[in-house]
């Protein structure tokens, strides 16, 4: 068990990751000055991916027990009716690090609702929230467990470089129950996440 400092050290080295992390996609978006019409709409069909970086804390009544750091890719598809309002599965695949002697592998899936605001230029912002679940198989064990992702919430940005393509940048907070299926067991992740969409209609 490690001790809280080397937590707070922890939690520090993560914190300055995730706000390089920012930094960059802030520089991206400056960069991005690209004068495209972007093809949200009425009817868009949105097919994408994003790469995870979760850093996580779990606690067990209260007592900080450790933390763990991996990375997810997890393939997407959204609908839009209105062009505001989206519906976005996800399904999440992903292998935790050697040092992590609960779990190896991960699968699971996310439903998000995604609120895209109305703007003008390439730039297009958007809050979502949703709840999910994930699978984790260990090697080591030999066993299965589930957790529930109570909820998903987060916002970020589409920077669109042609009429149909856009980067998606996106920070988010989930809380996780019964983490590695041990029933009392609590995870909080906060992370960034970045991918790439392209819209249909």
């Amino acid at each position: 068990m490690k001790t809280n400092d080397l937590f707070c050290e922890e939690r520090l080295m993560n914190m300055r990751w995730l706000v390089r992390g920012i930094l960059t996609g802030l520089f991206l978006i400056f960069l991005s000055v690209s004068f495209v019409h972007p093809a949200m709409g009425k009817g868009t069909i949105e097919l994408g991916g994003n790469v995870y970086y979760i850093s996580s804390w779990f606690s067990q009544d209260g007592n900080l027990l450790s933390s763990v750091n991996y990375f997810l890719i997890t393939p997407r598809v959204g609908f839009s009716k209105t062009g505001i309002i989206e519906i976005e599965p996800e399904l999440i695949l992903g292998r935790a690090g050697d040092d992590n002697p609960d779990f190896s592998y991960i699968f699971g899936g996310i439903m998000n609702f995604d609120y895209n605001f109305k703007t003008s230029g390439s730039i297009k912002p958007f809050l979502f929230a949703g709840t999910g679940f994930l699978r984790y198989s260990s090697e080591r064990r030999g066993n299965i467990k589930t957790s529930l992702i109570l909820p998903d919430l987060g916002g970020g940005a589409r920077i669109f470089m042609t009429e149909k393509s856009a980067l998606r940048l996106e920070v988010f907070y989930q809380n996780m129950s019964n983490y590695l299926g041990y029933e009392g067991l609590n995870a909080t992740n906060f992370g960034f996440r970045g991918g790439f969409s392209v819209f249909l209609k």
